[in-house]
Order: C-alpha cells, then sequence, then structure tokens
C-alpha cells in the first residue's frame, strides 16, 4: 500500500518551477500584464484623475502597447527572435515618445481616450495569455520525432535555395526597374514624393499599367531580403550578392519602401549576429537609433534642402514630435475610433477577409480604415496605405467587446505557437539555413496571427516563400548530370 502524499506546498513549488522555467524576459511580460490588469481596475487610473492618474494611464498604455509588439518573447526569449527585437526599436517612436514624452493624449476626448486605454490593455492580457497557452501546446505536443522530421525538411530545402534565390531577386530587380522605365517616373526622384508614393493624382493611370508586375515585385524583394543580406555575408568572395543585396534595397528606396527595405537588412545583420552570439546589445542600440532616424528621415530630408520633402515639416514641431510624427499609430487609431463610434457599424468580420481582394473593395482593411477617416472623400485622391490597429481593436470594430478579447487571445495563441516553433528549431542551424527558416517565419507571422486584416500580398508573400524553398524540381527539369553526387549547403556560390 503507497504511503504518498501530497504536501501542502507541492502544487505551489509546480507552478514556481513552471515560471522559473519560462526565464527572465517571458515573466518580465506576464508581470506587465498582471499590473496593466490590476491598473485597469481603478478607476483613476482609467479615468486620467489629476497627474498623477495621467502619467499612470500613458504608462499603463505604454506598456499594453509595447506589450503586444514584442509579445513574441514570451514563447521565444532568445536572440533569435529577431522580428520582436524590431518591434523594441518600433515602439519607441511609436509608443514611447508620444505617451512618455508627449503627453498624446491630452488633445482628445476624455471618454475616447477611456476606451482606447481598456482596449489595449484587456487586448495585452488576452494576447499574453494566449501567447503563453501557445508555447505550452508547442511544448506539450511537438515533440522531438515531430522537429528532427521538420528541422529534417528545412535542412534539404535550404540546398537549393541559393540557386533559386539568386535568380528570383536577379528578375525582381529588372521587373521593377522595367515598371519605372514604363511609368515614366521614379517615386522617390518625384517633384511630389508623397503622391507618387502612393500613386495618387497624376501618378495613378501610369502606375495603373504596370500595377500587377509591380505590386508583386515589391512583396517579394522585402521577403527575400534578409536571405540575400545572409549571402552577402557568407559568400562575400562573391560579389555579385553584394550587388544584388545593394540593388534590392536600391530599388525599394526608390519605391519610398523605407520600412521593408531597411528592416530587411537589419534582420540579415542580426541573423549573423545571433548566429555569431556577438553583439547583442550593440544591435539593439542600432536599430533602435535607425527606426528613430527613419521616422525623421522625411523632416531630415526637407531640413537638409531636398524641397519636395518641405511638405511634411509641421510648423511648430520640435525634434520629438518629428521622430513620433514618422509613426503616428496612436493618433490615427484614436482618429479612426473618434470617426467610427457615432454610426458604430460592425464590420461582422468582413475587413478580415477583405484584403483578400485586389483593388479598392470596400471591406480591405486599408480602404475601410481610410474611407471611415474620409467618407466624402475619393480613395484615390488619399495619400495613404491605411492605418495599423492593434488586435483588439480590429476585433472591436468587428464584434465589439467579444471581438477585442477574443481576436486577441487567438493572435496570442498563434503567436506563440509559430515563436515557440522558431525557438525549437532555429538553434544548431547552419547560418545559410537559419537565415531561410527565418524567411519562413517572417512570412508566416505576416498571415495567421494577423488573420484580422489578410492581405493578398501577405498571403501572397508566403505562398511564394513556400514554393521557392520546398517545392522539389523534378529530376530531369535539374542540369545536373547523372550520378553526379548533390551539393551541400556551402558549395553553391
Amino acid at each position: 500500500m503507497s504511503t504518498r502524499t501530497n504536501r501542502p506546498g507541492q502544487p505551489f513549488a509546480g507552478v514556481l518551477a513552471f515560471f522559473r522555467e519560462l526565464g527572465l524576459l517571458p515573466n518580465l511580460i506576464l508581470g506587465a500584464a498582471v499590473v496593466v490588469l490590476i491598473g485597469l481596475q481603478i478607476p483613476a487610473v482609467v479615468d486620467g484623475t489629476g497627474e498623477a492618474g495621467e502619467i499612470a494611464r500613458n504608462i499603463l498604455s505604454c506598456l499594453a502597447l509595447v506589450g503586444m509588439g514584442v509579445g513574441s518573447y514570451v514563447a521565444w526569449p532568445s536572440r533569435w527572435n529577431i522580428p520582436a527585437h524590431l518591434q523594441v526599436a518600433f515602439a519607441i517612436p511609436a509608443y514611447v515618445l508620444p505617451l512618455l514624452g508627449l503627453d498624446v493624449f491630452g488633445t482628445w476626448d476624455n471618454d475616447l481616450v477611456i476606451l482606447y486605454t481598456r482596449l489595449v490593455g484587456y487586448g495585452f492580457v488576452a494576447m499574453t495569455a494566449g501567447t503563453l497557452i501557445g508555447r505550452v501546446l508547442v511544448d506539450r505536443f511537438f515533440g522531438e520525432k515531430r522537429e528532427a522530421a521538420v528541422r529534417g525538411l528545412v535542412v534539404r530545402a535550404a540546398v537549393d535555395a541559393p540557386r533559386r534565390v539568386l535568380v528570383v531577386s536577379v528578375a525582381s530587380v529588372i521587373v521593377l526597374i522595367v515598371c519605372f522605365a514604363v511609368m515614366g517616373f521614379v517615386p522617390a526622384l518625384t517633384a511630389d514624393p508623397g503622391a507618387a508614393k502612393f500613386f495618387k493624382g497624376i501618378y495613378h493611370e501610369p502606375y495603373e499599367q504596370v500595377s500587377i508586375p509591380y505590386r508583386f515585385v515589391t512583396t517579394l524583394i522585402p521577403v527575400l531580403l534578409p536571405i540575400v543580406g545572409v549571402y552577402a555575408w557568407t559568400r562575400r568572395r562573391k560579389v555579385w550578392w553584394i550587388v544584388i543585396l545593394a540593388a534590392t534595397i536600391g530599388v525599394m528606396l526608390l519605391c519610398l519602401l523605407r520600412e521593408p527595405a531597411v528592416s530587411g537588412a537589419l534582420i540579415a545583420l542580426g541573423v549573423v549576429l545571433a548566429y555569431y552570439k556577438r553583439f547583442f546589445i550593440a544591435y539593439l542600440a542600432a536599430l533602435i537609433a535607425v527606426y528613430v532616424a527613419g521616422s525623421a528621415l522625411y523632416v531630415i530630408l526637407a531640413l537638409l534642402g531636398f524641397s519636395q520633402y518641405e511638405s511634411v515639416i509641421k510648423s511648430g514641431q520640435n525634434l520629438m514630435s518629428s521622430i513620433a510624427s514618422g509613426a503616428p499609430d496612436i493618433p490615427d487609431q484614436l482618429k479612426l475610433l473618434a470617426a467610427w463610434l457615432p454610426n458604430y457599424e460592425l464590420t461582422l468580420g468582413r475587413t478580415f477577409v477583405g484584403g483578400l481582394i485586389p483593388g479598392n473593395f470596400e471591406w480591405n482593411p486599408s480602404v475601410w480604415t481610410l474611407t471611415t477617416l474620409n467618407p466624402t472623400t475619393d480613395i484615390e485622391e488619399i495619400r495613404s496605405g491605411g492605418l495599423r490597429l492593434p488586435a483588439p481593436v480590429w476585433g472591436y470594430v468587428s464584434f465589439d467587446w467579444v471581438g477585442a478579447i477574443v481576436v486577441a487571445l487567438l493572435s496570442g495563441v498563434i503567436i506563440g505557437i509559430l515563436a515557440r516553433g522558431g525557438a525549437r528549431l532555429l538553434p544548431g542551424l547552419s547560418l545559410e539555413t537559419a537565415a531561410m527558416l527565418m524567411v519562413v517565419y517572417l512570412a508566416a507571422v505576416e498571415v495567421f496571427p494577423a488573420f484580422y486584416r489578410l492581405s493578398y500580398l501577405s498571403v501572397l508573400g508566403l505562398i511564394l516563400v513556400l514554393v521557392l524553398f520546398f517545392v522539389r524540381v523534378p529530376a530531369r527539369w535539374q542540369r545536373r548530370r547523372s550520378g553526379e553526387p548533390a551539393l551541400s549547403n556551402g558549395d553553391v556560390d
């Protein structure tokens, strides 16, 4: 007969062991979620009563917004989680400066700010819980055999990846140059770059002639940039990889798509540094510097004398407000809610899938946000690509509070699953193979966790990546001579 008994402290010890196993960074994020949840129960904080209440509300909102951006750290607290590192840098101009340096809520109706604070606060708590659930699910059901099988598939796919990436990258650059020639202008070199970037006004008709190939290659190039950058490092004795890297970044900058161009190069650098376990703090500092400078780029160009960018300078702006104006996420989200609330027309999830239809479909997430803000303006005249809304806001405008919580929770679960998969698979791979898997991960997180704002471009990007890396070419199509041994991952230049 067994005499084993459960000691009173054993369950508590098990919980402590679980959180100890998570690590410091996940526990910090979970702790921030608890702080936000407690703060939401204090009326003086949510209402911003008095100076102390306003400061506390700004801090609470900042924790929530930053936490949703870097939530994948809960499942992947590693130097390899480069997308989360980029979100840390993005949060400085987008959230930290506006909330802690400029008091962005000060000019808005307090009831609107209260709603926004609750949306992002509860959304952060739900998303963090979902990410933790996703991590636990992967650790529970993704065993060593499945991990080995997936790792083997990735390693085999990496053998042919350099040839395919080389061909597709060169072809994409050539296609984009042809598009410039057919349109008769290059967006960055026009007299009105703001209109040219979004092909408004006089730039719309020439763009229509090349819209399909233009969109196709400007979707594909950012996806491939990280692996092109890694190849430029590992195969630097072959100058053409460096030329291709410079060309792909250059054409994206000429399209005024600076964020995907720069972030692709930064991701490549992050993969290299993570592989060699070097300069992590310096890398984070460089990311922050690049994102802060990028937010004020057009202002800097105007100050340097580029007259075509003078229109972006607003009178009375100081340096901090100029930086924050480059990532106006919070003001844009408040404007959207202010414009939407009077009519309170729930989208009922139509914006979840509206982006899968090309063109200016009314339920396309970008089109919907712009027309909600500008109901009397022709969409063709609006110089914007749409607004960035966090998951709980998309859920709220679709299904009210149920949507705000459920959408954030489900998005968190998917983020947790994907991030934990990356955490399990990436370590131990060769540098080039790790870069390839990072590209797959980046394409996947643009689709699955963002199910509430699907875009045909992001779905197309994921399909292209999967086809490029994992669809095998029939043996009779290959130029290899019969009996010639396969090349290793490092043999192809």
